[in-house]
């Protein structure tokens, strides 16, 4: 007779099987973006790649970038500079360097001996959980925020090769500044676009060598980085030049480039000589790196008429904003439309406060094409296309008819008016006769008519 188990008579169980554990990586990464964010975890905003220095003591041209071991150090860092560096320094240039990044803080109190910072912290500690972690928050991190790079400023535009290792193939968002600054040295960030001392020119002296010389191996550090990465990164370049020769020279390395996603170059004042030619430039260099030279096969003369008046609703001929006229006055400034046709409506508003902002990133110089030797992709400030009506008299017939018949015109009440003539009669005469015929949406004030007018 066999003996049968203990089993059978005491009925030992088992402890149940534990229910698997759920680790935070388990987590949707949704949700742990947000988690990352409401960390502290900076976006959209704007980075600066170059040092600020703190001490009032020390001036910005004494930090040499070739020459790391002479920098001046700094007594204090602020916490904002020491949360940021752990992001931003593969490596110090020098072990004795403690130097600040730029900050809001820092700006409205340079000079002082002990500002104190109260910018945001970044939460650096993610870096050192897990690789996992610190590889998704390094990925927001340079992949979500517009990163600007300046040659003058500390560290010049080698700063950005000393980024951790995969850095530049997560930027999406890097805007580099090529100009000169005043002696005060460098006045990087807000407010800096219009301190340039002067410009680049064939004159070619030390300074100027040097500037092409680290624009061209940062080019070179970009084309490494972003060869199997077409379409990927916004790229948004200044660099204020005198004379079309040394502009074709620094534009010239930005054509090895792989195709950008978004592109922008200034290259100057619309007040320079040339500026014409700078902003054709400019324009040729945006569409050549971003591939929107690309030749169509079709001949549009040749589609239905149709399809080319639909084709043309797509075009500058209509805006998406209220067109303002009034008659031979100065009313840019006291009404809320910014965007006028100096041929046709008579009045236009001051470059500054007609941009669309949407140029360059925030807090940048602005590459407004309406105002600047510069071209954008990003830009959306509207300019009558004048050249549309120049084509031939078939596209002058239909440009009028669809300028005419699908925008919102608003003629302003007779306050702003110099005439005796009321303001419909002088914008119906000084309008073309087909475009009287095409009109279908105007808007008349008769608040400030007296009443024997009406």
């Amino acid at each position: 007779m066999v003996q049968p188990t203990l089993e059978r008579y005491y009925h030992l169980s088992r402890p149940p099987r534990a229910a698997p554990k759920v680790t935070f990586l388990d987590l949707p990464f949704a949700l742990r973006r947000r988690i990352y964010l409401n960390a502290g975890l900076p976006t959209q905003s704007a980075i600066y790649l170059n040092y600020v220095p703190l001490s009032s003591g020390h001036c910005d041209l004494e930090y040499n970038s070739d020459n790391f071991e002479q920098w001046p150090v700094e007594e204090t860092v602020s916490c904002r500079s020491s949360s940021l560096a752990h992001f931003l320094n593969d490596y110090l240039p020098w072990p004795k360097i403690h130097l600040n990044y730029y900050c809001v803080c820092l700006e409205k109190q340079r000079g002082s001996m002990y500002p104190e910072c109260k910018c945001d912290l970044l939460p650096y500690q993610l870096l050192y959980t897990s690789n996992t972690i610190a590889e998704e928050v390094s990925t927001i991190f340079y992949s979500e925020n517009d990163f600007s790079i300046y040659r003058t400023g500390i560290g010049g535009l080698s700063s950005i090769s000393r980024l951790p290792p995969q850095a530049l193939g997560r930027i999406k968002s890097l805007s580099i500044c090529l100009n000169f600054f005043d002696e005060r040295g460098c006045e990087f960030g807000p407010g800096s676009g219009g301190k340039s001392e002067r410009l680049f020119s064939n004159a070619k002296r030390h300074d100027e060598r040097t500037a092409l010389k680290e624009w061209q191996l940062l080019c070179q550090l970009l084309v490494s980085h972003l060869e199997i990465q077409s379409n990927f990164l916004k790229l948004f370049i200044t660099c204020d030049v005198a004379d079309f020769e040394i502009a074709e020279e620094f534009m010239r390395p930005l054509l090895h480039l792989p195709i950008l996603k978004e592109c922008s170059v200034r290259l100057g004042s619309p007040f320079i000589n040339q500026s014409q030619l700078l902003t054709k430039l400019a324009r040729r260099i945006v569409d050549k790196v971003t591939n929107r030279s690309a030749q169509c096969d079709f001949r549009y003369q040749d589609l239905p008429k149709e399809l080319q008046l639909r084709i043309l609703e797509y075009t500058e001929l209509v805006t998406p904003f209220h067109l303002v006229w009034a008659f031979n006055t100065d009313v840019a400034r006291y009404i809320e439309s910014p965007y006028y046709e100096n041929r046709t409506f008579h009045s236009s508003r001051s470059i500054d406060s007609s941009c669309c902002r949407k140029c360059s990133p925030e807090k940048e110089p602005c590459a407004c094409w309406s105002g600047q030797a510069a071209f954008s992709t990003t830009c959306t400030c509207w300019k009558f296309p004048l050249s549309l009506f120049l084509v031939n008299r078939d596209m002058r017939k239909d440009a009028e008819f669809i300028f005419y018949s699908k925008n919102h015109f608003v003629l302003q009440p007779r306050k702003w008016n110099y005439s005796e003539q009321l303001e419909i009669y002088n914008f119906l005469t000084s309008i073309p006769a087909n475009g009287r015929r095409y009109l279908q949406k105007i808007t008349w004030s008769l608040s400030d008519l007296t009443a024997g007018d009406r």
